[in-house]
């Protein structure tokens, strides 16, 4: 709880921000779906990557919290697109007969990336208001560790503190 009164509320508006603009994936979807290009769903998860890495690059140094949650959001950015480029490979990118009715594999393809894109939204939605709210996120199967913020505070309070003598001694 302590460490929820150290983060200013500009800290948590680029955590959301990092989160929210994971749903930019989508406009970006439907615009590769009607170019009909394939491995739309992987392009679009690592187009919107870019915004929570731009945010990670520019306000991550400053802040701890901040770059936990671009973090974050990348890894789920990556992570979905690492697994909607093998759902395409499992089932495939052509699947319909005749042009008529869909066959199984494009319809378990159909529903692979439905059940991506559901996990998709209830992540982002999840790291949002976790960001609104002043905590930490990670996501399952993150590989990033989730830093100790009020550790890192106490730490930058203490250097502070010794500086502050040194230089009344000087």
């Amino acid at each position: 709880m302590q460490e929820q009164n150290n983060i200013t509320e500009e800290e948590a508006k680029w955590g959301r921000r990092s989160h929210l603009s994971l749903l930019l994936a989508y406009p970006l979807l439907l615009i590769l779906l009607s170019k009909s290009i394939p491995f739309a769903f992987p392009i679009a998860m690592l187009g919107a990557m870019l915004i929570p890495l731009y945010i990670l690059l520019t306000k991550g140094g400053k802040s701890k919290f901040v770059a936990s949650h671009a973090k974050e959001a990348v890894f789920l950015q990556g992570f979905l697109a690492s697994l909607g480029a093998g759902v395409s490979w499992l089932w495939g990118a052509d699947k319909m007969v005749d042009g008529s009715m869909p066959t199984g594999s494009a319809i378990m393809q159909i529903l692979s990336y439905s059940g991506l894109g559901l996990y998709h939204i209830g992540a982002t939605i999840t790291g949002s208001i976790k960001a609104s709210y002043k905590t930490l996120i990670s996501y399952p199967l993150s590989f990033f560790k989730t830093p100790n913020l009020e550790k890192d505070r106490t730490d930058f309070e203490e250097q502070m503190a010794e500086l502050r003598a040194l230089q009344n001694l000087d």
